[in-house]
C-alpha cells in the first residue's frame, strides 16, 4: 500500500435474475452498489449487514444491470453515477473518460471501455487495485 493508511475494501456478490450479479464495494459501513439488476436482493444485504448505501454505480445500459436503479436510489438516497447515455435513467451525475470522482473517501477513476456496450465505464479504485 506505499505507506498509506488507508483501509481496504471489500467486494461482495449479489445474486439476481436467476443469472446475474450486483456487486457491493463495501469500505467500513458504506456501501457503493455496482449495477443493479433489482433492488430488493440489495435492500436485503444491506438491511442484514447494517450497510449504508452511499452510492449507485453504472457501468452501462443493460436492464439487467439497471433495473433496481430507480427504486434503490429513492429507497436509500444514495446518488447514482453513470455514463451519459440517453437509454439510462435516474442517473443524477453523468461521468466520463478519466474524470476522478470520491465516494465516501474512496478515489475513484473513470475508465472508457467500450465494447460489451457503446458508452460502457468502468470505475477505477488505484489505490485499492480494484476495477
Amino acid at each position: 500500500m506505499n505507506g498509506t493508511t488507508e483501509t481496504l475494501c471489500s467486494v461482495q456478490s449479489i445474486s439476481c435474475l436467476g443469472d446475474n450479479y450486483i456487486h457491493v464495494l463495501i469500505h467500513g459501513s458504506n456501501a457503493i452498489v455496482i449495477d443493479p439488476g433489482q433492488s430488493h436482493p440489495v435492500n436485503s444485504f444491506l438491511g442484514d449487514r447494517g450497510l449504508t448505501c452511499t452510492a449507485i454505480l453504472l457501468t452501462h445500459h443493460h436492464s439487467d444491470h439497471i433495473g433496481g436503479t430507480i427504486d434503490l436510489s429513492r429507497a436509500t438516497g444514495a446518488p447514482v453515477y453513470g455514463p451519459k447515455d440517453r437509454r439510462i435513467r435516474g442517473i443524477s451525475e453523468n461521468v466520463f473518460e478519466n474524470q476522478r470522482i470520491e465516494i465516501a473517501g474512496l478515489q475513484f477513476r473513470i475508465l472508457y471501455v467500450p465494447g460489451h456496450s457503446k458508452s460502457h465505464l468502468a470505475f477505477w479504485l488505484p489505490d485499492q487495485r480494484l476495477v
